[in-house]
């Protein structure tokens, strides 16, 4: 029977034994993280006792992209936390299952908003990363992903073996009530990417040999504002900070030595306050 219960879960789709490992070393770190949430694996490996509570067979082929739609179909969970098995959880993530509340589904936006000349929409609807997934189990979804299934077979298969194109499409042509989770939830450190602002990364994805330095660096301090990771485009660089600096002295001139002064103390004091005041807020 299994160990733990079959309201929420997270599944993973390793097909051949790279793929494998990857799902082990991801699945361990959301078991230390949230002992309580339920793992599955779809697979065409062996696994190894005790880790995961379910273990499925997947279909091979096409780097598993065929058998990651169907897992997403076949999932025993009533909200299902899909992950690619190349994704790392820096600290609990449950509060993911919390736009399941108000929405079917939750998906982060893709690095590239459109990857591949031959999608054609608009940048007012780029793509979707479909590396970590949020949904619920309900007709609406069901439907969403067996049209996914198809149109990737039927359509964009043909053109490039990849998912996320017919999930771009079957999602912006659904009746799927979805939310787009910020960066935070699916953080690509292989692209440069913004951390928000007071906020923690909670789930990595990549392949790097040093996620546990990067769950260190990105998934604990909360106290700074906006950050940028990644590579620096030179040009764009140097003109923001030109154009930062004329901004900030253009403000210190209109404000005076005084005032700029009270600026910038009163509200780092403001910041600090609001800071401890939403805690408090939420708290309650």
């Amino acid at each position: 029977m299994p160990r733990r219960s079959l309201h929420r879960g997270i599944i993973y789709v390793a097909t051949g034994e790279k793929h494998l490992q990857e799902a082990l070393i991801s699945a361990r770190q959301a078991t230390k993280l949230m002992p309580d949430l339920s793992l599955s694996i779809f697979t065409d490996q062996t696994v190894p006792e005790g880790l995961f509570d379910h273990v499925f067979p997947a279909a091979t082929g096409e780097m598993g992209r065929r058998a990651k739609i169907r897992a997403m179909m076949e999932s025993p969970y009533e909200q299902t936390l899909y992950l690619d098995t190349d994704t790392y959880i820096c600290q609990p993530c449950e509060d993911i299952f919390w736009s399941l509340e108000r929405f079917d589904l939750a998906v982060a936006h893709e690095v590239y908003r459109n990857e591949y000349k031959f999608e054609e929409f608009p940048g007012t609807f780029p793509s979707f990363n479909t590396g970590v997934v949020v949904f619920n189990k309900n007709p609406l979804v069901s439907k969403f992903l067996a049209d996914w299934e198809t149109s990737y077979e039927t359509v964009f298969s043909k053109k490039r073996k990849a998912d996320q194109p017919a999930f771009r499409h079957t999602l912006f042509h659904s009746k799927v009530n979805f939310y787009v989770l910020p960066n935070e939830y699916n953080f690509r450190t292989n692209y440069p990417v913004v951390l928000g602002g007071f906020a923690s990364v909670k789930i990595l994805h990549d392949r790097s040999p040093c996620l546990e330095d990067l769950a260190q660096l990105l998934g604990h301090d909360t106290s700074h504002p906006p950050l940028y990771y990644g590579p620096v485009h030179v040009r764009f660089f140097l003109t923001w900070c030109r154009i930062r600096l004329k901004t900030l002295a253009k403000r210190a001139q209109s404000l005076g030595l005084t005032g700029t002064i009270k600026r910038v103390f009163g509200r780092k004091s403001a910041g600090g306050n609001t800071s401890g005041s939403e805690t408090s807020t939420a708290r309650q």
